[in-house]
């Protein structure tokens, strides 16, 4: 018998390294947008919500954003509003200050009635479509909106609490809140990173989603979305700040693809994120074959094409599980996934889920 149980224990061990062995909540973002530059199609995005529904906890879609007077306007796509009522999914509607546009998003927040009749507005449509809850969004606030940003967001949650509605905040990533050492990281902390009080936010969201993903993206040079040394450094910041049962990790499904072209009058590197076949599509396109980054947990790789070079950084099921096993390391509350249908398929063997 005793030999028995130390088998048993053995099968139990091998479970939990040949999976992300934790019961922790599986959040992922579906994309509202029908622009041809989105990264998963509209029907990629169902047909994954179909066929894995069973393990997501909370489904978030993008579905409204607020202008400048607080007007509101959006709506979730049908189809997914249907099949998630249906099956009796947690949706959250995502919220988004208009075309991520500082400028509006500071007339916004100085506006007290505005606010007011944003949040009716968003109240009303909670209402009306059963939403099980709001994550707010609001993305390129600079540093000195970050008082108007925190009581806009603590004033939205109180009356939305009050209903009985979850309600979320997605933050930007930072890893350092004294960045002066690198121009890049002063510049996008004091437009858009700093913007968030998380101490303040903590205290009034049921949970917050760390978006730690676009390490590398547009002006950068060529680099992955989501570095594990990055990411953990994000996660170490976030936690000096927000409680862990509080802390959702955001993590990206989607590829990062660097090349060259044509900018106005000028030449030079562009990013662009792609979905799982279109990475695959890529590589077979160009004869490349990915490469592992042991330090960073990523697949990559590196061709020519047009005798310039050009940058594959993948996200698929190996580099998530390292991201996943980091959030339970750090005992967070789960991960959010962005986004819904640019996944590689293996992903959904690796995520386990506590429904």
């Amino acid at each position: 018998m005793y030999h028995m149980k130390n088998f048993v224990f053995a099968i139990l061990i091998l479970f939990c390294f040949s999976s992300v062995c934790f019961s922790m909540e599986n959040v992922f973002y579906i994309l509202r947008s029908n622009s041809p530059d989105r990264i998963s199609s509209a029907e990629s995005a169902l047909s994954s919500l179909k066929k894995h529904y069973q393990s997501i906890n909370i489904l978030i879609s993008q579905a409204y954003q607020i202008d400048e007077n607080g007007m509101v306007w959006g709506d979730l796509d049908p189809s997914v509003a249907d099949f998630s009522n249906e099956h009796k999914m947690k949706i959250m509607a995502m919220v988004t200050n208009a075309k991520f546009d500082k400028v509006k998003a500071h007339q916004f927040l100085l506006n007290k009635s505005a606010q007011k009749i944003a949040i009716e507005s968003i109240l009303a449509a909670c209402q009306k479509h059963h939403y099980y809850g709001i994550q707010f969004d609001f993305e390129m606030i600079p540093l000195a909106d970050r008082d108007a940003l925190t009581a806009f967001y603590q004033a939205a949650a109180k009356t939305l609490h009050a209903q009985g509605l979850m309600v979320s905040f997605a933050v930007a990533p930072v890893v350092d809140d004294s960045p002066q050492h690198s121009y890049f990281l002063k510049r996008i902390y004091e437009n858009w990173e700093g913007a968030y009080d998380l101490k303040a936010l903590a205290s009034s969201a049921d949970f917050i989603t760390v978006m730690a993903y676009n390490q590398h993206a547009g002006k950068t040079t060529p680099g992955s979305t989501a570095a594990l040394p990055w990411v953990q450094t994000t996660i170490e910041y976030t936690l000096r700040f927000v409680p862990a049962a509080k802390i959702s990790l955001g993590v990206p499904s989607y590829s990062n693809y660097w090349y060259t072209a044509k900018e106005g009058h000028s030449i030079s590197a562009q990013m662009a994120g792609i979905n799982f076949n279109q990475m695959r599509y890529l590589l077979q396109k160009y004869h490349a074959s990915l490469q592992w980054d042991e330090k960073d947990k990523v697949h990559y790789a590196i061709y020519s094409h047009d005798w310039l070079n050009e940058y594959i950084f993948a996200e698929d099921a190996m580099s998530l599980k390292a991201k996943a096993e980091l959030a339970e390391k750090y005992h967070l509350r789960g991960v959010s996934v962005f986004d819904l249908g640019s996944e590689d398929p293996e992903i959904w063997g690796v995520l386990k889920t506590q429904m």
